[in-house]
């Protein structure tokens, strides 16, 4: 599922030095991918352990252009929020607790919810 170009943000509690960078990078990477053709996969259900799984319920994939994407780390709830709108202006916000970044394969796993879910946002 990962390559080993790999990066992986965890709300443990605290912000250590090293989460804090990971964090900026992986924000850094959604920021760029204003007007960028993806494609989404709301993963519902998946076997396995987070770094060895597979999805097992899922919404059919969607195609859309990522706008005005942006991370803003909560220290309130020492959580991420993800924001962008897609191509017909739908504003999306997720709250995530975990974040995936495979930089090889331009893919992007936003782990969020409880039960816990997935959206994969690959890259086009």
């Amino acid at each position: 599922m990962y390559s080993s170009a790999s990066i992986r943000w965890v709300n443990y509690p605290g912000l250590s030095e090293e989460k804090k960078l990971i964090l900026e990078k992986i924000c850094d990477w959604w920021k760029n991918q204003d007007n960028q053709k993806f494609e989404i996969l709301h993963i519902l259900e998946y076997d396995g352990a987070p770094l060895a799984w597979k999805p097992t319920k899922n919404h059919p994939p969607v195609q859309t252009i990522i706008l005005n994407p942006n991370a803003e780390y909560d220290q309130t709830q020492d959580l991420v929020v993800f924001l962008y709108s897609d191509q017909n202006n739908k504003q999306e916000r997720i709250l995530t607790y975990a974040i995936d970044l495979d930089i090889q394969r331009s893919n992007l796993f936003v782990w969020f919810g409880d039960p816990q879910q997935v959206i994969k946002f690959s890259k086009i």
